[in-house]
């Protein structure tokens, strides 16, 4: 709620400009709707003009994995679109069905529009699934 009730017959909000911070950390992508309810019997008001500024930064987007490969018995190699400048995080796992997504390495930050990382595995170890992304 940006506004509240008001019990009187004032231009209270003419010219005026809401500002909010209750919604820092949201994605802004998608509809956003304006709701302007009349909460006063008798006293009609008007809309004229509204406006929505959204100010932030561009949320990188989620990394393609392009390729994986196994250059060596313990080693996985993943090559994977990326932003310049955006810090990564690779997690793996070893099945679909069970277990959770584990940190493997660190932080990468990426130079360029297409990122390679290698990956030290235990030897003998089997299939892994892995992904990639934005570290916050």
């Amino acid at each position: 709620m940006l506004g509240t009730i008001r019990n009187d017959s004032g231009n209270d909000y003419k010219g005026w400009t809401f500002t909010t911070v209750k919604d820092w950390g949201e994605y802004t992508a998608g509809t956003w709707t304006l709701t302007v309810r009349d909460g006063i019997s008798n006293d009609a008001g008007m809309l004229v003009d509204w406006s929505l500024a959204i100010h932030g930064t561009a949320a990188p987007v989620m990394p393609e994995v392009r390729e994986i490969s196994r250059p060596a018995p313990d080693v996985w190699r993943l090559r994977f679109a990326s932003a310049a400048g955006v810090t990564y995080r690779v997690f793996r796992r070893d099945s679909l069905t069970t277990g959770s997504w584990q940190a493997v390495g660190g932080l990468l930050t990426a130079s360029a529009v297409e990122t390679v990382v290698d990956i030290a595995t235990t030897p003998g170890t089997g299939q892994a699934f892995f992904r990639v992304a934005p570290a916050y």
